[in-house]
Parts: C-alpha cells; structure tokens; sequence
C-alpha cells in the first residue's frame, strides 16, 4: 500500500468498523436513488398515461404516437430495473470496499474545475451527498516529495474546500487508489465518493504547485501523525 511505503498513518481496522456511520450513509444513499428513479418512473408513465385515455375518451382514434407513448411507461419500468440492479451493483462494490479496506491518510492538492452538462438530478443527489452546496476539484494524493501518487475528481462541501489553505489539506482515503474511492474530511461525518482522474478528460492545469514545499511538508508530517483518529 503506497500510503504506508510514504509512512502515512492507516487504518488497522477496515473502515467501516473504524467509523460505522459511513456504511449507513452509504445504505441510504442507494435507498434515496431508489426512491427518485421510481418516483419519475411512477409521474412521467402516468402522466403520458392519461394522455393517452384522453384521446380514446375523445371518442376517435387515436394518433399512431399514441399507443407509442402508451408504450413508454412499459420501456420506462424496464429501465428502472435495469438502473436499480446497476446500482445494486455499485453499492455493493462500494459497500464492500468500507469492509475490507482501511482508512489511509494523505496529503491533497485540490483545484477547482469546472463540471459541464451537469443535469439537475446529478446535482441535487451531490448536494444531499455533503449537506448542501458543492464545489467540484481535482484531488491530487500526494507523496512525501510533492510528487502526485494518484488523481481524483471530487465534489467537496463548499465549507470543507474554504478550510483547505490554498486548496491544500489532508483527506482520509479508503479503496484501491486505481478506482473509485471514499474520502472524509478528517473529523467530519460528509462520505465523499471520488472517481478516478482516468475515467476524467481534464483541461490543462495552470501551475503545479512546486513553490508550496513548505505546505507540503508540513502536510506530510500531519498525514504521518492522524494515527490516534482512527482510534486503533
């Protein structure tokens, strides 16, 4: 593990023993996303439904679009199986990482980015994710040196970004660094979901930090230290 070649401080209990709440957060998630896809699911195939019944209480025939649309709330609970067994999946997958995995401290860099065609639905399920307003950064993991060990677009709360001096800080880490990942803002209770900088097309950046040395160490020795947090 990287974070323990760099003597960062980890977990020695996988992370869902070390803090249960973010398990249940997770669980409550995946239910909350449930109940929205099948809340549309539910008003827009009625809705197109009585649409429908209009026209045959009309009395003529109606329209080939018609039954097209009488079609739709079919394709639409279809879809909703399909998106609820996906992200089944993804829970899983998720849920099973808090279980096994322990909690790694690092030292970040973060950038704020710009997130384009982002749909209402994504933003207000981020927004429930870390209790109210979002700003959207590339997350740099750092190693003792500076040097960038791995990278990851984050949604952080808005207060947790401000904190971070000069988009500086330290971020519990928890999953195999090549995919997605958790994070915490040490003694915060906000579950962030991180995707990997891979799946990311990122826009050049400006800079690279190199005259932040002293920051950086200083980071260094707090991600070598937050040990007694984890309360092993």
């Amino acid at each position: 593990m990287l974070a323990q070649r760099f003597g960062y401080s980890v977990s020695e209990r996988p992370a869902a023993e070390v803090t249960p709440w973010a398990e249940a957060k997770l669980r409550d998630r995946i239910q909350g996303a449930d109940r929205a896809v099948g809340r549309t699911g539910v008003v827009g195939g009625g809705a197109m439904a009585l649409l429908v019944v209009a026209f045959f209480a009309g009395g003529d025939a109606p329209p080939v679009w018609a039954w097209g649309i009488l079609a739709m709330p079919v394709i639409a609970g279809i879809l909703f199986v399909r998106i609820r067994r996906e992200g089944h999946r993804a829970y899983a997958e998720l849920a099973r990482s808090l279980r096994e995995q322990p909690w790694q401290t690092w030292p970040v860099r973060g950038q704020e980015v710009t997130v384009r065609a982002m749909p209402p639905l994504q933003q207000r399920w981020i927004r429930q994710q870390v209790g109210g307003s979002f700003v959207p950064v590339r997350l740099d993991l750092l190693d003792p040196q500076g040097v960038v060990a791995a990278g990851f677009l984050g949604y952080l709360p808005t207060a947790a970004w401000r904190r971070m001096t000069d988009g500086y800080g330290v971020l519990w880490i928890c999953g195999d660094l090549r995919d997605n990942c958790h994070a915490v803002v040490p003694r915060g209770q906000t579950l962030l979901q991180l995707t990997p900088g891979s799946r990311v097309h990122w826009i050049p950046e400006q800079g690279n930090g190199a005259g932040d040395a002293g920051l950086i160490a200083d980071l260094v020795a707090q991600a070598q230290r937050l040990g007694g947090l984890f309360g092993d």
